[in-house]
């Protein structure tokens, strides 16, 4: 994993046809993340933000939902 000291990520989540966005809790400094509590089979999408000493940059990444699934672990 690459991770940076300097910036953190916000990540929000949407379930597919809603229109209310939820950050997912913690503020990772890596450039991944296992999102937990989702209700298997149900799509979502995500968005994440880069957040820096300057503020919070754009959302990226809501165009394609994603359908959770059952831990393996």
């Amino acid at each position: 994993m690459e991770c940076t000291l300097d910036l953190g990520y916000t990540v929000e989540k949407c379930q597919e046809g809603l229109y209310f966005w939820e950050k997912v809790p913690g503020m990772p400094m890596c450039k991944s993340i296992i999102v937990t509590g989702l209700k298997t089979g149900v799509k979502f999408k995500f968005r994440v933000m880069a957040e820096n000493i300057y503020g919070i940059g754009e959302p990226l990444g809501d165009r394609f939902p994603s359908v959770s699934q059952e831990s393996i672990w």
